[in-house]
């Protein structure tokens, strides 16, 4: 069995800079999980603590969460990993979610979400979760 605890559980610790990606890892580890399941707010350089908070609060409307580019971050983010002797699993993201009624809106979210797999993919993740979005009642037009 595969045991992972979401980044975005700590969420609101990570806002208040008492937690970061690295911490997260190391917690994981010491709790006993067999892999680690990011949030991508705590993967996104450009994400401050006020934007990780929005996020949680707006999923659909988290389209400041950027993937990061920083080869230097990046490869800290695989030695971590290694480091702790587990691997990526399931990097959840938001701000990428599959519905959005405006087609410009849905081409951005596609290449963010593009973005998003070639660093879980970079990381070596087995999973990336990225939300349907969309309306409460879901027309069914879009469901088609």
């Amino acid at each position: 069995m595969r045991l992972g605890i979401c980044s975005f559980s700590f969420h609101r610790t990570c806002a208040e800079g008492k937690m970061d990606i690295f911490s997260f890892i190391t917690t994981s580890r010491d709790l006993g999980c067999t892999q680690l399941d990011p949030w991508n707010a705590h993967l996104s350089l450009a994400a401050s603590g006020e934007d990780t908070l929005y996020a949680g609060r707006n999923p659909n409307d988290s389209t400041r969460l950027e993937p990061p580019e920083d080869a230097g971050f990046i490869q800290r983010l695989k030695d971590a990993s290694r480091e702790s002797g587990l691997p990526y699993g399931c990097i959840a993201v938001d701000g990428a979610h599959i519905y959005e009624d405006d087609a410009a809106k849905r081409r951005e979210n596609r290449e963010r979400a593009y973005k998003w797999l070639d660093l879980a993919a970079e990381l070596g993740a087995t999973q990336a979760r990225i939300d349907a979005g969309g309306p409460e009642d879901m027309p069914d037009d879009a469901l088609r």
